[in-house]
């Protein structure tokens, strides 16, 4: 239930503001589209691609302009998106993400995956860690990763040495509580966040966020509350635990997908 009011308390803040908003909306969806598109295996078969490409990114503003109830919008433009496309396209992202954390992480490590998601980045990763072990608030997982998985944080421990959080807290509900728990358990967080900067409005941002997490994903049920912050505001709300920033490194938007600006950030106990 909480989940379900705050995803429709985000729909109502972006559909409020949204026609001063979406022509700057509208590149970032078209980023999104034609990266879909090029993923499609009959890409190359597509007629009239400009055309059709106009066509789905109207239809799909014209879901946030008229769809009031946020769950029936999260599975119109599912279903206008195309689930084969996505189930490709959500793989080399795991691949990217995979790549640019496994540096960071000592290979002796016994990882937390905090928000594991799919879980396919953990599936990567595997391999490259002394352990690894998978937490989400629901079992969004793919079908092939069978790495060990709870829903249940009590049943974690302590036995962890970093936690690992892909663009995960701006998803917490409480993500204040989240992040109190999870300091007290690691000396280290290696965390990506979608970060607020001084080009993309909030607005832009969390519609942006909403798409990937509930257009591409509307049978899960991911909570999209829009807890977006600047790398800065991250840094201080980590230092009243006792964490400061070890690395870092600025992506910008690297994901076309996920059209967002990326931060990747080492948080080390001090």
């Amino acid at each position: 239930m909480l989940i379900k009011s705050a995803n429709q308390h985000l729909w109502a803040r972006i559909r409020a503001g949204f026609n001063q908003y979406k022509p700057i909306l509208y590149p970032y969806i078209l980023l999104m589209v034609r990266e879909l598109e090029r993923l499609s295996d009959d890409a190359q078969n597509t007629r009239n691609t400009v055309v059709h490409r106009r066509q789905l990114i109207e239809s799909i503003l014209s879901v946030f302009e008229h769809t009031i109830d946020e769950q029936t919008a999260a599975f119109r433009v599912n279903k206008l998106l195309g689930h084969h496309r996505i189930d490709k396209a959500l793989t080399q992202r795991a691949c990217l993400i995979a790549e640019q954390i496994t540096p960071h992480i000592p290979p002796t490590s016994r990882v937390l995956s905090f928000g594991c998601g799919d879980g396919q980045v953990d599936w990567n990763i595997q391999n490259q860690v002394a352990s690894i072990q998978l937490y989400d608030v629901a079992d969004y997982r793919q079908p092939h990763v069978t790495l060990p998985f709870t829903t249940e944080r009590k049943r974690l421990g302590n036995d962890f040495d970093v936690a690992t959080l892909i663009a995960v807290w701006h998803h917490c509900i409480d993500y204040q509580d989240e992040i109190s728990w999870i300091t007290k358990r690691v000396d280290q967080l290696v965390v990506i966040e979608s970060v607020l900067d001084d080009i993309m409005p909030w607005e832009v941002q969390a519609a942006i966020d909403w798409l990937y997490n509930r257009g591409m994903h509307a049978g899960a049920n991911i909570p999209v509350p829009g807890h977006f912050h600047t790398v800065q505001e991250w840094e201080a709300i980590l230092a009243k635990h006792g964490f400061a920033v070890g690395s870092q490194e600025d992506y910008g938007i690297d994901i076309p997908l996920v059209p967002e600006h990326h931060v990747l950030m080492v948080f080390n106990k001090q």
